[in-house]
């Protein structure tokens, strides 16, 4: 196991007059699993690329167990990577595939036996070390390329959308087996995805990022319930937050299409004294269609017509339409309202989120 510091680190390709990666700062503990998340094309897996050692930095230091390691080469960073596309060779079987690196580090033969073994017992592979790549499926491909990674017995482990080609069902369980191997090996872990989802259930820090730049570091549940500014708060979570454009005046919230409610206590002494054009967030689970909260609240329900609805079981994700706004509620499956009804339903919102409506960022 080893930590990773990140001290200013930049990235400006040769070709580009703007920076990919902008002044990245990160401290990664021993045995920590970092996920960096973002859509295409926000620096997360150059980042990761110039850790490796297989992107050169522009600027700044990359530290790992106490070395700066800008300039050593890939091969001596003492980093195993996990690729998106397996990266295994066909002409070999699964066995000669998981050990192919340890052989050229010359690894007494006896040594990478007990290797072998030992990692096909971790992951469920021991039945199929003859095989070549193409007899398998996606999902014990991916194995392989997990079990080449941890005979190696890095400092630290990286991983690049490693789940991304496999299908709904598989990218489940994959997600399964890696949180169990990371509990397993203690292993120091930054992992890769756009996939929210997978950034919730696995990581102990998340890394958010958008244009080369850092929106958010924390925990899962910091950031879903503290998001830092509008990217965040919409970005985690799913389905997605809500965001209304509201005018705040006089403890009285006025939607976009005129209809009012009224502050909770929360609100009221957090921006009671600063009237004008906020952005308010709210979750679409933050939200009830109970007879007796509708009922208790008067002053906290709104209404809105029904444009989708999506079954999912347990929850129904229901799409509406309020003004320009399109606000998605998450109900209980027992619903009676369908496609086109006008549903009435109350806000919670001392669990809504207040944000300024020119920088994005959190009021509260």
């Amino acid at each position: 196991m080893g930590y990773v510091n990140f001290r200013g680190v930049n990235k400006q390709y040769s070709n580009a007059d703007f920076l990919s990666v902008t002044d990245f700062n990160l401290e990664i503990e021993k045995g920590e699993f970092i996920v960096f998340v973002g859509p295409s094309g926000c620096g997360k897996s150059t980042t990761l690329r110039m850790l490796a050692g297989l992107e050169e930095i522009s600027g700044g230091e990359i530290e790992i167990d106490g070395r700066i390691v800008n300039d050593v080469h890939p091969k001596d960073r003492d980093i195993a990577m996990v690729f998106q596309n397996y990266a295994l060779y066909p002409h070999m079987s699964v066995s000669d595939n998981i050990s192919f690196g340890l052989k050229i580090k010359k690894t007494p033969k006896d040594e990478i036996k007990k290797k072998i073994e030992w990692a096909a017992e971790v992951l469920g592979l021991t039945e199929y070390l003859d095989r070549k790549p193409k007899d398998l499926s996606g999902g014990q491909r991916q194995r392989v390329a997990l079990g080449r990674a941890i005979v190696r017995n890095p400092k630290v482990f990286l991983m690049d959308e490693p789940l991304s080609n496999l299908d709904a069902k598989l990218r489940v369980s994959m997600r399964n087996e890696i949180t169990k191997l990371h509990r397993d090996l203690g292993a120091t872990t930054i992992y890769v995805t756009h996939d929210q989802i997978e950034a919730m259930t696995m990581a102990d820090r998340i890394v958010v990022l958008k244009d080369g730049f850092v929106q958010q570091i924390g925990s899962p549940m910091d950031l879903y319930l503290r998001p830092q500014n509008i990217f965040v708060a919409g970005f985690i979570g799913a389905p997605q937050m809500n965001m209304l454009e509201v005018t705040l005046l006089d403890n009285i919230i006025t939607l976009e299409n005129g209809q009012t409610i009224e502050m909770p206590e929360g609100l009221k002494k957090q921006i009671s004294n600063n009237p004008g054009k906020y952005v308010l967030g709210i979750r679409p689970e933050h939200v009830s269609i109970n007879e007796i909260e509708i009922e208790g609240f008067p002053d906290q329900v709104v209404k809105s017509e029904i444009v989708n609805l999506e079954r999912m079981g347990a929850t129904n994700n229901v799409f509406t339409k309020l003004g320009s706004s399109d606000i998605i509620l998450t109900l209980p499956s027992r619903m009676t309202q369908n496609i086109g009804d006008v549903i009435e339903y109350r806000l919670d919102l001392n669990k809504a989120h207040v944000f300024d409506k020119e920088t994005g960022e959190a009021i509260i």
